[in-house]
Formats: structure tokens, sequence, C-alpha cells
């Protein structure tokens, strides 16, 4: 193949990205797992004070996440990711110091997660649009797929880690290894040389609420974008809740199945992502936008078979099925944004469409508990796997019915 990873090699603002980015999700996920145990332990295992510290997680990226995109156009995209980094590491090691002193309350926990994800706001959008500028054209999927692997490979290893420095360290430093982290993430981003080469135009002298109202103007206009972004949106949603909430309840109640069973199914989902994103970046010129609309249709059919499922074994095939429809179109929207959209649109509509997924999740949660109510656990997965579907179907021909147009990359 002509394309591969092997190929990336050369590109070395590109492998600086890219190590930067395995540190960064490595301090984000030792972070993420850390500050559950410590908010059970600062809370005496409080539910409540623990699903408000999820949502300290969650909000700012619906609050500020399409704002963090403005300003990733506006400004220089390899700065925001440094004055991101600056930020988050003493947020990160403020904590440990806090705690041995006493000081630490969940109310002061709760002020640094919210602003050590207000830092995150930035440098997510900032991140995913500056791939363009330091990778050619023609190595963007792979440089995608690779991207994506990393991250979904952190996901699974990361937490592991957590055992072999509990050995050396207090769990409460377990901050302080994700702060060393995101310093190497530091190290990396100011290893890139990347050159701001947009000239000072009107346009930056717009407004942010002027900016926001074109951003949504020309995502509203351009089917290639809009599609892919809601249905992403849509996909989360449904799953989200019927992932966290109803499949626990559905193996306990209907299978007699255990925690072990959910994790073997947690372990087989992020298994299969991963090897689906590493695959699609050894594919030559495959059609983001077809994969993207099977890898919806993919994500519906695994839901739908745990709603039909008698028993676990096919249950963990639908994890399969799930875990790389996930992979699919997670990956190929990425690419999607980066292929179709002008340079000066990229942050706005990546954040955007963050901010989207960040309020699928939420509001799925909040749904799911009073869908319950009413429907049986089974009829639930059923009918999210054929919404799914048709979300993949509808998809497709409103994207095929815009093939032909071509974007207008300027003002």
């Amino acid at each position: 193949m002509r394309h591969t990873y092997g190929q990336l090699k050369t590109e070395r603002n590109f492998i600086s990205l890219a190590l930067g980015r395995l540190f960064k999700i490595a301090g984000m996920t030792l972070f993420s797992i850390e500050v559950i145990w410590l908010t059970l332990d600062l809370t005496n295992q409080s539910a409540f004070h623990l699903s408000v510290i999820a949502v300290a997680q969650t909000v700012p990226y619906i609050i500020f996440g399409v704002y963090g995109g403005i300003q990733a156009d506006k400004w220089n995209k390899k700065r925001m990711l440094i004055f991101s980094d600056l930020f988050a590491i003493p947020l990160l090691l403020v904590i440990p110091m806090l705690y041995f002193t006493g000081l630490l309350s969940f109310t002061v926990l709760v002020i640094l997660t919210v602003l050590f994800t207000i830092c995150n706001c930035f440098s997510e959008p900032s991140f995913r649009s500056i791939l363009p500028s330091v990778l050619p054209g023609d190595k963007l999927k792979q440089g995608n797929a690779l991207l994506d692997s990393i991250q979904r490979g952190a996901a699974i290893f990361v937490p592991v880690t957590i055992t072999f420095f509990l050995l050396f360290l207090p769990e409460v430093h377990i901050f302080s290894v994700a702060a060393a982290s995101i310093l190497l993430a530091l190290v990396s981003h100011l290893l890139i040389k990347y050159e701001d080469k947009r000239a000072e135009t009107k346009r930056k002298q717009m407004s942010d609420i002027a900016e926001m109202k074109y951003t949504f103007s020309y995502i509203k206009s351009h089917p290639e974008i809009s599609v892919p972004m809601f249905s992403s949106a849509l996909c989360i949603l449904v799953n989200t809740g019927l992932w966290r909430v109803a499949l626990p309840l559905l193996l306990s109640v209907q299978l007699n199945a255990g925690v072990s069973a959910y994790s073997y199914m947690i372990g087989i989902l992020g298994t299969a992502s991963l090897l689906t994103s590493l695959c699609l970046g050894m594919v030559k010129n495959y059609n983001s936008q077809l994969t993207f609309v099977a890898g919806v249709f993919i994500w519906g059919t695994g839901l739908l078979i745990i709603g039909l499922s008698p028993n676990l074994i096919l249950i963990y095939a639908a994890a399969i099925l799930l875990g790389t429809g996930q992979a699919a179109q997670g990956l190929t929207r990425v690419t999607i944004f980066q292929e179709k959209l002008p340079e000066h649109l990229l942050g706005k509509v990546f954040s955007t469409s963050g901010s989207l997924s960040y309020a699928s999740d939420s509001l799925s949660l909040l749904l799911i508990p009073l869908l319950m109510t009413v429907s049986p656990l089974s009829a639930l997965f059923s009918t999210g796997g054929i919404l799914l579907i048709s979300f993949a179907v509808t998809g497709r021909y409103k994207i095929k019915k815009s093939e032909a147009k071509p974007l207008v990359n300027s003002r």
C-alpha cells in the first residue's frame, strides 16, 4: 500500500503532534479515573457527589466548547495547545498539595475539575484543526487513524499503569503523574514547527457572536458537514444511556450476569474499536462518507442484536459490532471535517460537534431512567438499534444528494 503508517515516520511535525496526543490523553485519562476515587474518599462514598464530579467534566464542554473553537480559529493553534498545557499542569499539581495540607474540599475539587476541563475546551479544537496544516492531504486518513488508535489504545492500557504507580506513590499522586504526562505533551507540542500563514483579515476582527452565526449558517447549508455532525450526536443520545445504565441492568436482571460480564464487554468493545481504527489506516483511499454511514449502520445492528439476544455469547458478538461501528463513524467524521472544511472553520466546527456530543451524552443519561419506567430493557435496545440504522439510511440519502456540490472555501 502506498500510504500506510510507515510513511508517517518521515513527518516530524506529525510525530510530535502524535506524541503530544499520547501524553495528553494519558494525563486526561489518569485524571478522569483518579478524580472518581478521590471524590469517594472526600465524600464518604456519596453517589450524589460522584454524579456532580462527572457533570463537572462534561458541562464545561457544552458551555465553552464552541467558544474554544472560535478562539482556536482566530489565534495560532500551536500556541493554543501550549497555553492549554501550561494552565492544566498547575491545576493537577495543586490537588495533592491541598490534599496533604488538609485544605482540599469537595467544592475545591469541583472547581479545579471545571478549570481543567475548560483548558481542554481550547486544546481539543486546536488539536483537531492543526492536523491538516502539519500533514499532507494524502496522508490525512492514515494520520487520523493512528491518532484515533492512540486515543482508543490509551483508554484500554493507561488504567492498567495505575497499579504500577501505586507501588511507589500515594494514590493522590496519580494527579502528579498526570501532570508529568501533560508536561511531556507540552514538550512535544513545542517541537511542532507550525507557522500560521493566514493573513490578518477583517474576518479575524469579527465578533465571536458573528463568527458563531456564520459557522451555524455554514453547517446548515452543507449536508456533507451537518449530516455527520448531527448523526454522531444522535447516535450518542441513543447509545450512552443504554450502554452505561440499561446494559448493566439487562445483564443482571435478565441474564444473571455480574460486573465481570460487563467488564468483558468493555474490553471487547475497546479492542474492536482499536483494531478498526488501525485497519482503516491501512486502507488506501476509502470513501470517508460511505464508511461513516456504514459505521452508524453497524453500530445500530449491534444495539439491535443486544435487544433481541437471549444469551451472553450473542451480546459479546454485539459488542464487537458496537466497537467497530463507533470507531468507523468517529474516525471518518473527523476526516470528513478536515477534508471538506476551509481552515478558518475547522476549530469552530470541531468544537460545535464536540459540544453537541457532550450535550447528547448528558441528555441520554437523564432520559434513560424515565424510558426504563415505561418500556422493557430489551425493547429499548431494539428501538435504539432501529433508530441508528434509520439514521444511517437517511444520512446516506442526504449525503448522496449533495455529493456533486463543491464546498465553498471562502466567504
